[in-house]
């Protein structure tokens, strides 16, 4: 067991750790209240890609877990990020993946098609509940 009391700032998963589905988890509610109240630096990480950026905000203050968007950082927008560090300006983007990765990579400046292999210079995979076959085949010709 650790005493809030000597921790100086904490990186926490979002999903499983802070809430599951609708509901936020045991102790997680006063465990954000106390980060709030204390000042202590924190960063909240989620994995998925299939979420729009500002849903994870939404859903933590639903939940009454208020928390800065700059408190939260996602996979989708760290490929966004490092794709966008490297790529030219414009480059365009096949994407299989749902709105959370397209909004990431659209947010930074890329062209983002789901759907059209010609002049794709990346293709970025992500979480897809509705992957198809097709998907894949434009995948492969990109």
């Amino acid at each position: 067991m650790f005493d809030l009391r000597t921790v100086d700032a904490l990186i926490l998963d979002i999903d499983g750790v802070l809430y599951e589905g609708d509901h936020a988890l045991p102790g997680a509610v006063e465990l954000v209240a106390h980060l709030n109240r204390k000042g202590t630096p924190y960063a909240l990480l989620s994995n998925n890609t299939t979420r729009p950026f500002s849903s994870h905000t939404d859903k933590l203050a639903e939940l009454g877990m208020p928390v800065s968007s700059t408190s939260i950082v996602t996979a989708a927008r760290v490929v966004a990020q490092t794709l966008a560090g490297e790529a030219k300006p414009g480059a365009q983007y096949l994407v299989i993946g749902e709105l959370g990765l397209v909004e990431a990579l659209e947010q930074v400046g890329f062209e983002v098609t789901q759907t059209d292999h010609r002049n794709v210079e990346y293709v970025v995979v992500g979480m897809d509940r509705q992957l198809t076959y097709e998907k894949l085949k434009v995948a492969a010709l990109a």
